[in-house]
């Protein structure tokens, strides 16, 4: 398994570990996980050579208001029915005490515009989570993520 794949795996079980590891976990954020690990997306790829106009403000999620930003905009990939049920899930994120993980969230205009996460080790990182409904916004955040980061990106192009 290459070293992308099981940084990849690793983000997944502590996705996954928000509501496995509870005592009591509601049934939404339990249907919400499986809805999120069901579509989970490719490691994200944007060729590092292309700039964004686009004025983006990033911050990293560490706090719940923020938290629940980051829920809101990573919602709007499902459809509307499912919606409450991946913000359910989602909210129920922490902080990664171990630091492995890492959520941002983008804004443009002031506005809660697009979100990534940063997965890794002390070595290298994958970017994952991109969500946003405009590709310029998913590209300047991924470009500001590998840009402010000295560790190997694994799904960076080649």
């Amino acid at each position: 398994m290459s070293s992308s794949n099981q940084l990849n795996e690793a983000r997944r079980a502590w996705m996954a570990s928000h509501v496995d590891d509870t005592q009591y976990p509601t049934p939404e954020s339990q249907e919400g996980l499986a809805l999120y690990l069901d579509s989970d997306a490719p490691l994200v790829h944007y060729a590092s050579n292309k700039t964004s106009n686009i004025e983006l403000t990033v911050y990293e999620v560490d706090c719940h208001p923020l938290t629940i930003r980051y829920a809101r905009v990573v919602a709007m990939a499902w459809p509307e029915a499912q919606r409450g049920l991946i913000i359910e899930y989602l909210t129920q994120l922490d902080q990664d005490p171990e630091g492995l993980a890492k959520l941002f969230l983008g804004y443009v205009d002031q506005v809660p515009t697009v979100t990534a996460m940063v997965y890794g080790n002390e070595t290298a990182y994958i970017i994952t989570d991109l969500f946003g409904e405009h590709d310029l916004a998913k590209q300047a955040m991924y470009l500001h993520l590998q840009q402010s980061d000295s560790r190997t990106c694994l799904n960076a192009p080649q």
